[in-house]
């Protein structure tokens, strides 16, 4: 029998994951896909955001509040004072009603296993699609967006979020209940994160990592872990094209240490906190989300091609340039909920430490995956928590 409820969560996720930009889809029809589904969600969740039935059992109503509230806010300094169209506006921030898929799992009694396993299924899809794509003569799934960095064809696809998620579940599941047969997964996961060669992104992976292995309370499948861990790592680190990496990004670091206060990030994160504003209001709630068809969009865009500020480089802050104090606020309450929470699993505290480190320079944390993912996160959290009470 077709279960239409696991039907709706797919179509749901891979809409917002834009059926991974896959080139053989025609991109205005993926475009309307996208924008149909947030539209959609965000009727479903703005009549049952006011249920009863979503007060009973929900635990994150504050966070949306004060998101929205951001939302507006920034959405009418951008009106006011960078002369960006409502309509405009609104279908720039039309996506983060993905946000909302929070809301549709609950109406819908999503099963936790049903979700874990989406989780990591989407995760392994991910990794091996990219571990495919960096190796492969050509991009055989026809990725879009390809980036040279230290000497990497960087192949840049939705989902990203799904396998940091799924690798720590992953881990969990290896450490704690000594299922080996994650094992091949986790090493692939681990070669997939060190081809990415992001840093920020690598010291959250090991703090999530050691956080998870410390809290396991059997010895012998930590002290397993850590030997095969490391011998994959050594493995991989023979081959000169992994060296060559680390060694460019070695190498990159140091420059960017001496460069000091006139690092580019740290330039970046001046001119958006302290200069790109028209006023304090702005400062405080936000300049509003700009787009490629407006005047503050172009303004945006010319700022960065000439002067090389990309809001991207310095992750959190160039969104709190966006939305202002309340939408990140709101983001760092549901993040200090995950990490206080005394759950049986450690998953929540792992992505919250992974968290910290990617925030400082990353754009990935804002994006609609990661939005996926955060609402995955905050019904799981409700599961939980509601299993304890």
């Amino acid at each position: 029998m077709i279960n239409y409820k696991k039907i709706i969560i797919i179509i749901v996720l891979l809409s917002g994951l834009n059926f991974f930009l896959f080139r053989e889809f025609n991109e205005t029809i993926l475009s309307a896909i996208l924008n149909i589904t947030a539209f959609a969600l965000l009727a479903f969740a703005l009549l049952y955001f006011f249920s009863r039935k979503s007060s009973s059992h929900t635990s994150f109503r504050k966070n949306f509040i004060f998101f929205w509230s951001g939302l507006i806010i920034s959405s009418l300094n951008a009106y006011f004072f960078w002369k960006q169209d409502f309509f405009i506006t609104f279908t720039t921030i039309l996506i983060f009603a993905f946000w909302y898929t929070y809301y549709l799992l609950h109406f819908l009694k999503t099963p936790k296993v049903f979700i874990i396993n989406t989780i990591i299924i989407i995760g392994s899809i991910h990794a091996l699609f990219f571990l495919i794509n960096t190796f492969a003569p050509n991009q055989l799934f026809g990725f879009k967006d390809a980036v040279d960095s230290y000497g990497l064809v960087k192949v840049s696809f939705p989902g990203r979020t799904f396998m940091y998620l799924a690798y720590f579940i992953l881990l969990e599941r290896y450490l704690r209940y000594n299922q080996k047969k994650w094992l091949l997964f986790l090493v692939i996961y681990i070669v997939a994160f060190l081809l990415m060669g992001r840093r920020m992104m690598l010291l959250g992976i090991a703090l999530g990592s050691i956080y998870l292995i410390l809290r396991t309370k059997k010895l012998n499948i930590k002290t397993i872990f850590s030997v095969i861990l490391f011998l994959a790592i050594g493995l991989v680190l023979i081959n000169s094209y992994f060296l060559d990496i680390l060694s460019k990004m070695q190498e990159s670091t140091v420059n960017q240490l001496n460069y000091g206060t006139d690092y580019i990030r740290f330039l970046s994160a001046k001119y958006y906190l302290s200069e790109h504003s028209p006023n304090l209001i702005c400062q405080v709630f936000g300049n509003g989300f700009p787009s490629g068809r407006s005047e503050y969009g172009q303004t945006i865009w010319n700022i960065q091609e000439a002067r090389h500020l990309f809001m991207a480089d310095i992750g959190i802050l160039g969104f709190f340039s966006k939305i202002g104090i309340l939408g990140v606020w709101a983001l760092i309450l549901m993040f200090w909920k995950f990490y206080k929470a005394n759950l049986d699993t450690k998953v929540f505290r792992a992505f919250t430490l992974f968290f910290i480190p990617m925030s400082c320079m990353n754009v990935e944390i804002v994006k609609i995956d990661s939005f996926l993912v955060y609402a995955i996160l905050m019904y799981l959290y409700d599961i939980e928590n509601n299993k304890r009470t």
